[in-house]
């Protein structure tokens, strides 16, 4: 049992903050999508470095007051018996470390500095957005060229900012909303139009206007 609990938290210790480095990342910014072995060697080489920088902090506060933390030579020689003797006092400083540890990876992925690139990362619907100068200042409109040839109009509310360009995303435009139907010159306002949403598989593509607030 100790063994186990031991390995499960030696686990914990490498996942969890590169988890946390991925979700920073992610918060700050839409980012590219990554699986298999790349999303896997991020999470364990991000969780290993924030883990070496956890394990220095915890040698300076063992080298500052070593009679309250764990003895690391006795847990090293015999680390399933000392673990059984001291598991509470075990557990509460490995948590510790890894909530310094997950901590630190999350801060560090939130304000860290993407690393200049000529490809896009981001939705081709956030650069659009979002990506204007002083973007809070701004009201977007947008009208949506529907694969029908009618016309979808609003400003807008919500949208995915999923960097997979999938046809399941969604806009939600804002009313007003006008709707202009096929070979029609005329648009129609949607009355009682709260919120609309259009479904990326029925756009083919989208015309954005800026208006200052």
């Amino acid at each position: 049992m100790p063994a186990t609990v031991l390995s499960l938290a030696i686990a914990g210790l490498v996942v969890l903050p590169g988890l946390s480095y991925l979700a920073g990342r992610e918060s700050q910014y839409p980012t590219q999508k990554i699986r298999g072995f790349r999303e896997t060697a991020t999470i364990v080489f991000a969780g290993i470095v924030s883990v070496v920088i956890g394990l220095i902090a915890f040698a300076i506060v063992r080298a500052s007051i070593p009679t309250h933390t764990p003895d690391i030579g006795a847990l090293l020689r015999m680390p399933e018996s000392y673990v059984r003797e001291h598991l509470p006092y075990v557990s509460g400083w490995a948590l510790a470390i890894l909530a310094f540890s997950s901590l630190g990876s999350f801060l560090f992925g939130k304000f860290s500095p993407r690393l200049p690139s000529n490809i896009s990362v981001e939705s081709a619907w956030w650069s659009a957005f979002e990506s204007i100068p002083d973007s809070d200042k701004v009201q977007v409109y947008i009208d949506c060229y529907l694969i029908d040839d009618s016309i979808l109009s609003g400003y807008l509310y919500s949208y995915s900012v999923d960097i997979e360009e999938t046809m399941d995303r969604e806009i939600c435009l804002v009313a007003p909303v006008t709707y202009k139907a096929s070979k029609s010159s005329l648009a129609e306002e949607l009355e009682d139009a709260g919120i609309v949403t259009v479904s990326a598989s029925r756009i083919k593509f989208v015309s954005v206007t800026y208006f200052n607030v």
